[in-house]
């Protein structure tokens, strides 16, 4: 029988495959809500690893897209977050891969 943490490994290691065979996936709306509700968003996929998912804020509108290039920024009324996995652009932080790390070494230490 599996153990817990055998479970966990096995789903980090599914995770991260799928997400590098598939490509990426991005929320994409514009005026977006904040706090964000992906229920009523569109999502775009991409099956090339080389797009970011990016979250851009200009004068408190928020919009969310996929793009092939992208560097996080902030200045005076704009912000600018790019990601790398899969619907990453929800938040400005805290994307579920690293809550995810974070699990998992909970359970092994």
């Amino acid at each position: 029988m599996f153990s817990f943490s055998s479970i966990s490994l096995i789903c980090c290691i599914l995770f991260t495959w799928n997400q590098v065979t598939n490509g990426i996936a991005c929320y994409v709306c514009t005026n977006c809500n904040d706090p964000f509700n992906p229920t009523y968003v569109g999502v775009s996929y991409q099956n090339d690893t080389n797009y970011y998912c990016r979250k851009m804020v200009v004068a408190n509108n928020i919009a969310r897209d996929m793009i092939t290039s992208c560097t996080s920024s902030s200045t005076a009324g704009t912000s600018q977050w790019c990601c790398q996995t899969n619907l990453c652009n929800s938040a400005q932080k805290n994307t579920l891969g690293f809550l995810l790390a974070i699990s998992v070494l909970k359970v092994f230490f």
